[in-house]
Parts: C-alpha cells; structure tokens; sequence
C-alpha cells in the first residue's frame, strides 16, 4: 500500500546503512530520512547520500529531517539515527540474479532512484543515536 495516513506515523529519524558505499561503492555509510509507522515498516524519503566524517549525516539533512517532524506534530525531543546493515553478500547475489539489480538501475536510469520507497519491518533496532 503506497499511501497511508499521517496518523500511522511515529517516527521521522535518518537511517545511516553502514558499509553501503553509495552508488559507486566504497565504505562511507550512507545517510536517508525515514519515517517510522506503527507496524514497524519504514519509508525511505530519499535514495541515501554517502558521506564521511562525524558518522551522523549531513547537516541539512537533519534539518530537513527537523521540519518532517514539526510539520508532523510528533512528540519525539530529537532525530535518532538507526543503523541498517547492508544486506549479506548471499543475499544480493541473490537480489542480482533475480534482477533486483538491474531494476534498481532501471529506476537510476529513469530518474526514479531516490523516490521514497518503503521499507521491510526490521526484527531488531540498532540505534546509533536512540529516540527520545
């Protein structure tokens, strides 16, 4: 289901996908705004920028992450950041033979790569910084 009421929302926070490398590899994390719904699935606002340095994100882009969440009205006093692993070397030779890969490119291609995009409910939280 692609949309769903504000209400359904808890969380805004940045997932911070430790080893992604970004689009052309590499070992920065990479950095997307995110909101949390009650069944613990995520939507991904962004496609995810690597960048280096103090292991939080861009600037901007918790300030933008800080607007999401007073627009929102939620109670939550800062903007955690959640550690997303990447996905087991298993898994994505997996994903490139089943053509996820080449999907992924297709929507890179068709300027269609950082659309929001929902996420799977994770089965455990590993905060780098918690909420509040």
């Amino acid at each position: 289901r692609k949309s769903r009421p504000f209400s359904d929302i808890v969380l805004v926070l940045i997932e911070r996908e430790c080893g992604a490398g970004g689009f052309f590899g590499g070992d920065a994390p990479a950095f997307a705004a995110s909101l949390l719904f009650r069944d613990r699935r995520r939507c991904r606002l962004e496609g995810g920028m690597s960048t280096t340095g103090t292991g939080r994100g861009p600037q901007h882009l918790h300030e933008a992450a800080e607007k999401i969440r007073a627009f929102l009205g939620l109670p939550q006093t800062n903007i955690p950041i959640l550690n997303i692993p990447r996905a087991p070397k298993e898994e994505r030779a997996a994903n490139d033979e089943s053509g996820e890969a080449e999907s992924g490119l297709a929507r890179w291609l068709a300027c269609q790569g950082i659309a929001p995009r929902f996420e799977e409910p994770l089965q455990q939280h590993d905060w780098a910084v918690p909420p509040e």
